[in-house]
């Protein structure tokens, strides 16, 4: 049993974070014992790591076991020892005669070991010389062991380099701080947390780095690394996790033992930073997270879960948040769910009436997607549309609205329904170039005209003049499909690329038409977006009206078409096909009525 059992547990867990058990048959260390067992003209040469309850050979020379067990070990006493410990006849040696592997099996005799020291002090292994007839080293021959044991350490030391340094700022990598907190008696640290910083925002990089190349972009990556170097304690090690993110481990005993820390790091970011003679402005982002019995991996997963809080709350830190993490969890959870949803059916669609002002009828309805999840219940359009749209399932359940929708756009037409419907399509639609193709496809197996359909679009960067959406929503308006403008009013809207975009109409935010009647300020504005779509020619609808009064004030506005819970609620299909004819029998009859001799 070792007397200090703190120091044995820090050997062991060095052992761990150099990853020294994938250096078993290392031809580089294969070759050390070669010469070894040449230079000493010995018959066996093992080059080996004392574990906790065995001894690993991490080559040998004359040796056919590949471990033994610990308790047996001769190298176990050699590593306690700072020189070479020899003994020139372990048959004459009280502490071994008794050894299995000196009285049985190999019948070792002579045994020389040097231990294998690493910078920090910690003896991991040994490299031993073993012969089988009683035998002497020279003073010069201890001498040429040590110094072929400090071959061994920096061959170990060398391979846990490669890979394992950032060649940009020379501090540890990702792998590295994997491997150094790996171990569970390094990572059972439940008074630390691990400190995860991004170094963002630096303005004019991108074009530092296009007209410059990376070199700039290196630099301001030192000098970034620098700064937080400087504003930690020295002995804490700080990793390069990632191009712009460095990760330290500090003790995390008081309730908020970080905010010293991010004060440090923050102000040494006050300052600008100079790259190729053009001097920038930076801030960092720090996530906490502690650790807590859990493996290292999750660890840092939790420190990026709580940066990236900070980011989306415009934060200089944050700390781990389990609701938070819930609720990012449960997002990725429902991106992965759509495919399957797709595939099983857990889409529907309803339909919303719209109510044409001018023609006192529902024209159309928007086609609206819900999700029934069979674990989370119904699904908000709101929560998964959002996530859907960054994924590569969204053109393929585009495509499953417009197949659904337009089938029952034409029973409802085979039952003497005559009516259009709106589809949201999404920047992600269009990325490859076929959607208008598609659709027309669609439209000529359902014999459907390209009129009865509005497919309609936010506003966005997508949209740009010329870019390849617009060239594919100005083919479909050429074909005879109507392209109309979402939620306008909601955020930067832009009057003046209006004219450029390919849109028949446009839809006003339910943000400003719930205001628009009693706020003189939005109402104006409301009124300036009439006036000025119907300048253009575009037909405008007014999204979400839901109080009488709201309604009356877009009707005497001159608005097209109104949409909202005032008339109806999306509804299933069948219910729609009644609702609206309803609505017009009801209207027949009304202008039946006015149309009588008084």
């Amino acid at each position: 049993m070792n007397a200090f059992p703190d120091v044995e547990n820090d050997r062991l867990a060095l052992i761990r974070s150099m990853d020294l058990l994938k250096s078993v048959n290392n031809p580089e260390l294969e070759r050390i014992a070669d010469l070894a067992s040449h230079a000493f003209s010995m018959p066996t040469v093992l080059i080996s790591l004392v574990d906790r309850d065995e001894q690993i050979f991490l080559c040998r020379i004359g040796f056919e076991a590949e471990r033994t067990d610990r308790s047996i070990s001769v190298c176990t006493h050699a590593i306690q020892q700072r020189g070479v410990f020899e003994v020139d006849d372990l048959t004459l040696d009280a502490r071994f005669k008794a050894n299995p592997l000196v009285i049985s099996g190999p019948r070792i005799r002579f045994y020389a070991g040097a231990p294998l020291i690493t910078a920090s002090g910690h003896a991991i292994g040994t490299i031993c010389l073993i012969d089988y007839e009683p035998r002497t080293l020279t003073e010069r021959d201890r001498q040429r062991l040590q110094a072929y044991a400090g071959l061994v350490v920096d061959q170990l030391s060398l391979r846990r380099l490669v890979g394992r340094v950032d060649a940009v700022t020379g501090r540890p990598n990702r792998q590295q701080f994997m491997a150094d907190f790996a171990a569970p008696e390094v990572a059972d640290q439940q008074q630390a947390a691990l400190y995860l910083v991004e170094f963002i925002d630096v303005h004019s990089a991108h074009l530092l780095s296009q007209s410059r190349g990376m070199q700039p972009i290196e630099s301001l990556i030192r000098q970034a690394c620098q700064r937080i170097r400087e504003a930690l304690p020295q002995a804490c090690e700080l990793y390069h996790v990632a191009v712009a993110r460095f990760a330290f481990v500090l003790p995390h005993g008081a309730e908020h033992p970080e905010q010293p820390v991010v004060q440090r790091l923050c102000g040494a970011f006050a300052a600008p930073m100079e790259a190729d003679g053009l001097r920038l402005n930076a801030s960092i982002r720090i996530g906490v997270a502690p650790f807590d019995r859990r493996p290292c991996h999750d660890v840092l997963r939790r420190a990026i879960c709580a940066m990236q809080e900070a980011i989306e709350r415009d934060r200089p830190y944050s700390r781990y948040d389990p609701d938070y993490d819930a609720s990012k969890q449960r997002a990725l959870g429902i991106a992965i769910d759509a495919d399957r949803a797709l595939v099983q059916g857990e889409f529907h669609l309803v339909y919303q009436p719209r109510y044409n002002v001018r023609q006192g009828t529902f024209g159309k309805a928007e086609v609206l997607l819900r999700w029934r999840h069979p674990t989370l219940g119904e699904l908000s359009p709101g929560e998964f549309i959002p996530l859907l749209q960054k994924t590569a399932v969204m053109p393929r359940i585009t495509d499953w609205v417009i197949e659904q929708a337009l089938a029952q756009l034409a029973k409802w037409r085979q039952r003497g329904l005559e009516m259009g419907i709106s589809i949201n399509v999404t920047a992600a639609d269009v990325t490859d170039g076929a959607l208008a193709a598609r659709l027309q496809q669609t439209l000529a197996r359902h014999q459907l005209p390209p009129a009865v359909i509005e497919l309609e679009i936010t506003e966005g960067e997508w949209l740009k003049p010329g870019g390849s959406a617009a060239i594919q929503l100005a083919a479909l308006r050429a074909s005879g499909v109507c392209v109309s403008l979402d939620d306008f009013g909601a955020g930067f809207c832009n009057f003046g690329y209006l004219p450029r975009l390919p849109i028949d109409g446009l839809k006003i935010d339910r943000a400003l038409v719930s205001n628009a009647h009693a706020d003189p300020v939005l109402g104006g504005v409301a009124q300036a977006i009439l006036r000025l779509a119907h300048v253009m020619g575009l037909n405008v609808v007014a999204e979400g009206v839901e109080t009488p009064d709201e309604r009356r004030f877009f009707e005497r506005e001159g608005c097209d078409e109104i949409q909202g819970y005032l008339f109806s609620r999306p509804l299933p299909a069948e219910d729609c096909f009644t609702f609206i004819n309803t609505a017009r029998d009801n209207a027949s009859m009304q202008d039946a009525a006015k149309a009588l001799p008084s």
